[in-house]
């Protein structure tokens, strides 16, 4: 008896109150559908952003790569030239958990064609078009922030190398192995969009460049090194799925790889990812 009652006490109330009873059930409804979503509703009750959960950060990541670089360096007095358009394709992996700590790793293998001017002195022993690659692997460790609105920081330690040769013609090779430390920041504009700022600084451990064309015309350079680099990225993601959990991102970036060298690198990438 006292059930039926309450219920309908609970029925004249919401009679009175229409407005509010559809707010309440719509919000329901809402926490229902998105329940791996935390949703931030505004000062009348409608809901105003989606916040993705702890579980919806991790991102697994795969796309084409694009880069314009060039270069001048000098080996014991062989003097290198080169200018290359490169593509390939570059895959990661981001465990990223807000206010824990952060791991990532990716891997880039892409393939160029190469403009190679080498020469000694005043003479030229070689000046040709040829094709090359270029690979790199790198893991990071750090810690996530999770600000307001919602925004992410993410300041970083890792260990990194680049591996770089012409594929034909001219014996030309760069190994390099640097320590990294930099920041990566996001924020949530809404439920569909993110921009962010990644920067990163580098310290070269060990260098190492050989050149060889024929046997009058040879040199190598191994040593550590305390040679420096940076790069700058500005990632622009579009969230899609009805969960939120598929991204496109456009990621342009700018790239100076080697302080001792007159190299610049200035390139994109359009990866796809999934967040589980």
């Amino acid at each position: 008896m006292n059930k039926i009652i309450l219920e309908v006490i609970a029925l004249v109330i919401c009679l009175e109150n229409v407005a509010l009873c559809d707010q309440s059930y719509n919000r329901n409804l809402l926490d229902e559908k998105t329940s791996n979503k935390t949703i931030i509703f505004d000062q009348e009750g409608r809901p105003e952003a989606f916040v993705l959960k702890r579980s919806k950060r991790d991102r697994l990541y795969w796309g084409p790569e694009f880069f314009w670089a060039r270069e001048s360096s000098q080996i014991r007095g062989i003097h290198i030239r080169d200018k290359a358009m490169y593509y390939g394709l570059r895959a990661g992996y981001d465990f990223l958990r807000p206010n824990s700590l952060y791991a990532g790793v990716d891997f880039l293998y892409a393939f160029g064609r190469l403009h190679i001017k080498a020469y000694k002195g005043k003479i030229d022993f070689f000046k040709d078009h040829t094709r090359g690659v270029v690979s790199n692997g790198e893991l990071r460790l750090g810690y996530n922030f999770r600000g307001e609105k919602p925004f992410y920081f993410t300041p970083y330690a890792g260990i990194g190398g680049y591996h770089l040769r012409p594929t034909r013609s001219i014996h030309y090779v760069q190994n390099w192995l640097y320590l990294a430390a930099g920041m990566r920041a996001e924020h949530e504009v809404n439920s569909t969009f993110n921009i962010g700022l990644n920067l990163k600084g580098m310290k070269a451990l060990y260098l190492e460049q050989r050149v060889k064309k024929h046997h009058k015309y040879a040199a190598s350079y191994h040593k550590s090194s305390n040679a420096l680099g940076y790069e700058i990225s500005v990632p622009l993601t579009i969230r899609m799925g009805y969960e939120r959990n598929w991204d496109l991102r456009a990621e342009p970036y700018y790239l100076k790889l080697n302080s001792h060298t007159d190299t610049n690198v200035i390139g994109g990438l359009l990866s796809f990812s999934v967040r589980y």
